[in-house]
């Protein structure tokens, strides 16, 4: 399992793809951005990633992320460089 300062959908994938973790573990993350794993799974390309969340939320977040396609949320950076 990896732990620590693992902020980004980029660094938890590039652990597990190397094989250097079966697990990525965020547990300060998750509670700073709760919705970190939609966003993540969202950064990382998995279509209708809203659909893993309850409907209430996913409607929203759909309709949302639909509106501000012009725009570039803060949360859309995907490194540690951006």
């Amino acid at each position: 399992m990896a732990v620590g300062l693992i902020v980004h959908a980029d660094q938890a994938e590039a652990i597990l793809q190397s094989g250097d973790a079966d697990l990525v573990a965020i547990g300060r993350e998750m509670l700073y951005n709760p919705n970190w794993t939609t966003d993540a799974a969202r950064k990382l390309g998995v279509p209708d990633a809203f659909n893993a969340m309850p409907s209430a939320q996913s409607f929203w977040l759909d309709k949302r992320a639909s509106a501000v396609k012009n725009l570039r949320p803060s949360t859309y950076g995907t490194t540690l460089a951006e």
